[in-house]
């Protein structure tokens, strides 16, 4: 093993991760949102870290990122086929980060399915096989340790980090708010345009009910029940991390790169979409500033890593 070989699994995820981020916003809306998504992604904080580091990660990001591409590609089409290299996606990227391979794809298109009345792609003929299949490919390294080793201690570390780190965690425990301040450490310097752009798309009323559409279009819809159900569900879990949010990274590239794309898209009429825009982001700015200042000026308020965290604020102000 060399340190090539050790981080050349996240370097390729992070390049495919941009790949088919281009092609969800492409099948969304255009290229030109595509194009802005991968750029905002592919110069995010935590991206550019974790795509070089020997961590699977940004490998499951990137597996999560692609269950939904294929829903998002094929889920329009009459033939169900899709579904064994959906559920084979999913089982895939169990083994590298868990039962998160199937829990996040999930906690997005379930509630999707669930506000559209559109369960067909989920209760049709190739449901149970392709679920079948992909429980075996899940399945078939804990066989082989078991014949093996005679242990299970394989399947209980599934089950502990997945299932009781969720439910009753035993480290990493943070304050239920965690991930409100913290994403715009991570994913600096755009999550200062974050807030904005929800406003932008919020402010237009929608309706993904049975297909029916309002101003702002399904498509838009999804990426805002796609960038909210992984949120929540993270939220919600009683362990806490910063990099567990890189799941959500895509998300929240595609609704600031939308938002972009509808801004230059109508420069004139629509300058009071960019003051909603570019104040939330300004004053994101003057208080990460504010803070970081304070920091440097007394670094001692703080304990070092929460002073870090604003180290990273103050260069994400100093970027935007």
């Amino acid at each position: 093993m060399t340190e090539l070989s050790a981080r050349l699994p996240s370097a390729v995820s992070a390049m495919a991760a941009l790949l088919l981020l281009y092609g969800m916003g492409k099948r969304l809306y255009d290229r030109e949102t595509g194009f802005l998504s991968s750029l905002i992604l592919g110069t995010s904080f935590y991206f550019i870290y974790w795509g070089r580091t020997a961590s699977a990660d940004l490998i499951n990001m990137t597996g999560v990122l692609l269950s939904l591409w294929i829903f998002v590609r094929f889920e329009p089409a009459p033939s169900r086929g899709w579904l064994y290299p959906f559920y084979l996606s999913m089982a895939v990227n169990s083994l590298t980060k868990g039962l998160l391979g199937f829990a996040l794809p999930m906690a997005v298109l379930l509630p999707y399915a669930w506000i559209r009345k559109q369960w067909g792609w989920l209760l049709n003929r190739h449901t149970i096989p392709a679920g079948l299949f992909s429980a075996l490919i899940y399945l078939i390294p804990f066989f082989l340790d078991f014949t093996r080793s005679g242990s299970t201690d394989s399947l209980y570390l599934v089950f502990k980090e997945n299932v009781l780190r969720f439910f009753d965690p035993f480290d990493h425990k943070q304050p239920v708010y965690y991930y409100f301040y913290e994403i715009f450490a991570i994913f600096a310097p755009w999550a200062l345009f974050l807030p904005g752009a929800l406003i932008h798309h919020l402010r237009k009323p929608t309706c993904l009910c049975n297909g029916r559409q309002g101003p702002m279009d399904g498509s838009t819809g999804f990426v805002i029940l796609y960038f909210c159900s992984l949120f929540l569900f993270f939220t919600l879990s009683g362990s806490r991390r910063s990099y567990y949010l890189l799941p959500l990274f895509p998300a929240a590239s595609l609704i600031i790169g939308r938002s972009w794309s509808d801004l230059m898209r109508e420069p004139l009429r629509g300058w009071r979409s960019w003051v909603q825009v570019l104040i939330p982001a300004g004053l994101m700015t003057l208080i990460m500033g504010s803070a970081a200042i304070l920091v440097f000026l007394q670094p001692s308020l703080l304990k070092p890593y929460e002073a870090l965290n604003l180290s990273r604020h103050a260069w994400a102000a100093a970027i935007t």
